[in-house]
C-alpha cells in the first residue's frame, strides 16, 4: 500500500483508516472534511468512531497522497481508482495523480501500486 513500514491503523466496527506519514503533504482534506474523525490537535488524531464509514470513506478518497487509505467491515463500497488516470498540477507542485498508479525506481523496479499519489 505505502512507501513505508510504519503506517497505522485506526479501526472501529465499520471501517479501518489506514495511514503513512511519509507520503502526508499536509494538503488539510482529511481535517477539513471531516474534523470529528481527522483532528491533527488529538493523541490519536483518527478516530473511526467520529462518523459514519461513508463520510470517512467520501474524505479518504479526496487525500491527494494516497497517505490514507480504508477497508471496510461493514459490506460497505470498497475503494476504487477513478476510471481513468488523470495527473493534475497544483501551483509550486506537487502533481496530484489518480488512477492505476505505478511510481518505479530509476532502475524499473516498483515502489507503489495505488490509487493516489503526489509526487
Amino acid at each position: 500500500m505505502g512507501m513505508s513500514d510504519i503506517v497505522r491503523a485506526y479501526a472501529d466496527k465499520e471501517i479501518v483508516t489506514s495511514y503513512d506519514p511519509r507520503r502526508c503533504i499536509h494538503a488539510a482534506e482529511c481535517t477539513r472534511g471531516l474534523p470529528a474523525v481527522f483532528d491533527n490537535a488529538r493523541r490519536t488524531w483518527i478516530m473511526p468512531s467520529g462518523a459514519r464509514a461513508d463520510e470517512i470513506a467520501a474524505v479518504i478518497a479526496k487525500c491527494p497522497s494516497g497517505a490514507l487509505h480504508f477497508t471496510r467491515h461493514n459490506g460497505g463500497d470498497v475503494e476504487t481508482p477513478t476510471e481513468h488516470t488523470s495527473i493534475t498540477v497544483r501551483p509550486g507542485g506537487p502533481l496530484y495523480v489518480r488512477g492505476l498508479v505505478q511510481l518505479q525506481s530509476a532502475n524499473g523496479s516498483v515502489i507503489l501500486n495505488d490509487t493516489r499519489l503526489a509526487p
